[in-house]
């Protein structure tokens, strides 16, 4: 199994691959100087050092990740394609959810529009009990 280093794209030896907080993989020559010039993801520029929510501490910016892999054509094979269909589940599942959510949105803005109105009656329901008070 190939690992490929997110910062110079090159393969990646199981001995040197680390693995930082939001999950980014990298080889260890090129996440070390990064990590001196920068506390941010080369990739997606989250917090590597983040914090701890239960300690309030520091948490560690990377760790060391010891991976072992079969090299049973066959196996992968299958890995693949279980991967194939539960990312094509997953799409689905995401396309669903993306309906939802539109749905959703069209039901907050008929109850603003309705909020509005039911403010603009009020208004209108408060000024003729006034005028019926004088």
């Amino acid at each position: 199994m190939k690992h490929i280093c997110s910062i110079c794209l090159d393969e990646v030896a199981e001995s040197l691959l680390m693995l930082t907080n939001c999950g980014h993989v990298f080889d260890t020559e090129c996440l070390m100087p990064w990590l001196n010039a920068s506390v941010n993801c080369p990739i997606c520029r989250e917090n590597v050092y983040g914090w701890d929510r239960f300690n309030h501490n520091p948490q560690q910016p990377y760790q060391r990740v010891y991976l072992s892999a079969t090299s049973s054509d066959d196996r992968s094979n299958v890995t693949v394609a279980q991967m194939q269909i539960k990312l094509s589940e997953t799409l689905k599942e995401l396309e669903a959810l993306k309906t939802s959510y539109e749905e959703l949105k069209q039901q907050i803005a008929q109850k603003d529009t309705l909020m509005e109105d039911l403010e603009k009656s009020n208004d209108m329901l408060r000024k003729q009990i006034m005028d019926l008070m004088l």
